[in-house]
């Protein structure tokens, strides 16, 4: 079986509004664009959590929000 080549694409506060690929003419975004054209582009999505630290942590750890702990944005601190 060969194996499939995957690419993840994770950005951060990043809609369909803000990519060409997705009709806005405003915004230059060739790259996305090239890939969008010549790969796959999602027409819907699904986030377990609005806010993006807690998605991210979902995605990378298979478990929603109140399974890992992480329920807002992740802040460091310099002090």
């Amino acid at each position: 079986v060969k194996q499939p080549n995957i690419l993840v694409f994770l950005t951060d506060d990043h809609g369909q509004w803000a990519a060409g690929c997705y009709g806005n003419s405003e915004i230059q975004s060739p790259s996305m664009d090239y890939l969008a054209k010549t790969g796959v582009r999602m027409a819907r999505a699904f986030t377990p959590t609005p806010v993006c630290s807690p998605a991210r942590a979902s995605f990378f750890t298979g478990r929603l929000a109140s399974q890992h702990g992480i329920h807002d944005w992740i802040f460091e601190t310099t002090e």
